[in-house]
This record gives C-alpha cells, sequence and structure tokens, in this order.
C-alpha cells in the first residue's frame, strides 16, 4: 500500500501523481526518498555551519586556553595560590599559553569573594585580578573617570595586581597596581580604561584603537603635502 500525495502546483492546478505499479513503488517515491535524504544533509551541514559560527565568535574554538581540574595544578601552582590566599579555596582552573609560556589561572574564593589568579608553571605569582563594587573603588580614580568621561557610567571594576616576571624569580614583589573599569557611553557602546590607584588615567582601549585607525590617514596627508 503506498501513500499518495497531492500538492497543488505554485503555476495553479492539481499536480498529476503518476500511479504506482505492481511491481513495486513509483518512480516518483524514489525522487522524493532522494530529495528529502538531499534537504536533510542541506540542514545538517548549515546546522553546522551556525554551529561553528557561534563557537568562533564566543572564542570557544581555536583558543589556547584548556579548563583543568584542581587536582591537575602543578605542586608548584597550587603551593603559590595557597601562600598568597592561606584560608582560600581553589574553585576552578585553566591552562593556557601566553607568547610561548604555560600560564595556569586559579579562581580562588576566599571570604566568600572570587579572584582570578594567574601562576607561571614554576610557581610564580603573575598576576592577580578581583571584581569589586563601582562604589568600592577609590575616590580619586572614580573622580578622574567622572572628569574625563562625564556621561558614562561603570558597567565593571576589576582590581589588579601584576608582579614582575622573571624566570628564576621567586620574589613577589609588586610591580604594578591598578584598576580596570569598563565604560559605557549611550549611543559609543562600551570600552575599558586603565587607571592608576592615584587617579591617572594609564590606558584607554577606545582612544587607543581610534589613534591606529588614524595613523594610515596622518602618513598619507603628510605625503600628499610633500607633492
Amino acid at each position: 500500500m503506498f501513500l499518495i500525495v497531492v500538492s497543488w502546483s505554485s503555476h495553479g492546478g492539481i499536480l498529476k501523481i503518476p500511479s504506482a505499479s505492481r511491481d513495486g513503488p513509483p518512480d516518483w517515491m524514489g525522487s522524493g526518498r532522494r530529495a528529502v535524504s538531499s534537504a536533510k544533509r542541506s540542514i545538517e551541514v548549515r546546522f553546522a555551519v551556525l554551529s561553528l559560527g557561534l563557537a568562533i565568535a564566543t572564542g570557544s574554538v581555536f583558543a589556547d586556553e584548556d579548563t583543568i581540574k584542581v587536582e591537575d595544578l602543578p605542586k608548584a601552582v597550587r603551593s603559590a595560590v595557597k601562600k598568597k590566599f592561606p584560608e582560600g579555596k581553589l574553585v576552578s582552573a585553566a591552562k593556557e599559553e601566553e607568547d610561548g609560556k604555560t600560564v595556569f589561572e586559579v579562581v580562588v574564593e576566599d571570604d566568600g569573594e572570587k579572584t582570578d589568579v594567574a601562576v607561571s608553571a614554576k610557581g610564580k605569582l603573575l598576576e592577580i585580578e578581583k571584581t569589586i563594587d563601582a562604589d568600592k573603588l577609590p575616590g580619586e580614580v572614580s573622580a578622574a573617570i567622572a572628569k574625563k568621561y562625564p556621561k558614562a557610567k561603570i558597567k565593571k571594576a576589576e582590581k589588579v595586581i601584576q608582579f614582575e616576571d622573571e624566570e628564576g624569580d621567586e620574589d613577589e614583589d609588586e610591580e604594578e597596581k591598578f584598576f580596570e573599569v569598563v565604560l559605557a557611553i549611550e549611543g559609543k557602546g562600551s570600552f575599558e580604561v586603565k587607571v592608576s590607584p592615584k587617579g591617572k588615567i594609564l590606558k584607554n582601549e577606545k582612544e587607543d584603537h581610534e589613534e591606529r585607525d588614524e595613523k594610515p590617514g596622518k602618513v598619507k596627508n603628510k605625503e600628499e603635502d610633500k607633492d
């Protein structure tokens, strides 16, 4: 028994469907199966391409960072973190390659707050990042941001401590303390600024991009002036 499907032609009228023979299903049924199979493959390919695109957009493909178990961290790394945060709990860890060097990133929960710690494979502390509330920023930092970006709103703030990155140097002398603040201005999007504890703007992600975009134009103008 065969199921005969009758559809309406886009040009008007009912499509003529050949009748089934005694020897088996009509030829059009084989064509229909092939069409369905082809459509299925097409959908699978499109879905795969879409998934790949989303993965790349979110940074989950071609990334050098690999999530690892805390117990798989090198002993030197765990010791360095526990020394800095004796009461802290190591929550999660990741391993990544930066400039040919292996760096371990560990999330530590201490006193109900989470902190990101970057450590070299030899157990050298490289960086500590901690998200803080905007109202916890030093007065000098808040004042500097308000003066330079009066229309900006603070979306995120982090306190950062960077250490010397020298091979064989086991000292933990602080190299630099600063704050990374993500600002948003209506109609202009978001950008990040780096501010010293004294309120000096050290780096502006937005202005850096604008300067790089302007450089080719400046060179071109100079060449035109020579002509």
